[in-house]
């Protein structure tokens, strides 16, 4: 699970146009704010996501559960 900045995020949407993962997570992530909630945008794997900082325990869950969503998925 690795930190984005605003600018690297901001950059990916700009390359991946207005319907792109980037895009959509870039306007939760500025609707968030916008409502003064402290989030923050992450990459886990092919994923991205807009959340508070999670706990080293919220960590652990997402890396398993998006482990086993691939897993999942390979199988289906």
């Amino acid at each position: 699970m690795q930190l984005l900045s605003d600018d690297e995020l901001e950059h990916l949407a700009a390359e991946g146009g207005p319907d792109s993962k980037a895009a959509h997570a870039l306007a939760e992530l500025r609707t968030l704010r916008a409502r003064d909630e402290q989030v923050f945008p992450y990459r886990l794997g092919d994923l991205l996501v807009v959340l508070p900082e999670p706990t080293a325990k919220e960590r652990i869950r997402l890396l398993l559960a998006y482990e086993a969503s691939k897993h999942m998925r390979s199988k289906g």
